[in-house]
């Protein structure tokens, strides 16, 4: 209950956040009346999918956080950094294949003076 209360609370503050500074960036150079449309489902589009990547993700993580913390005893500290390191290798290895094609578009340099 309370990570879904501090979930909500974060995608209240960063759908209001972004939109203001995203609003206010293309006001100040001119973009305001053709890029509103846009802008605002764009933004849509990426909290929805925060959200669920978040929904998905985070619950086992926490549960094998609890899990460790209740049955390790004293070397809790060892199991807790092994489980962070572990978490942290998978993420890193997951993440440029798996996460980040959700929210950017990857193609690669035209031929060119720039390849």
């Amino acid at each position: 209950m309370f990570v879904g209360v501090l979930l909500y609370l974060k995608v209240l503050y960063v759908c209001c956040m972004c939109f203001v500074t995203i609003y206010m960036e293309y006001m100040h150079h001119g973009f305001v009346t053709c890029i509103h449309a846009y802008t605002q489902s764009h933004q849509t589009t990426h909290t929805h999918t925060q959200l669920l990547l978040g929904l998905v993700i985070a619950p086992p993580i926490l549960a094998g956080f609890v899990y460790l913390l209740q049955t390790t005893g004293k070397f809790v500290a060892l199991y807790v950094w092994a489980f962070v390191l572990v978490i942290s290798l998978v993420f890193m290895t997951i993440y440029p294949t798996v996460i980040a094609p959700l929210f950017n578009k990857f193609d690669p340099l035209p031929e060119g003076e720039l390849r």
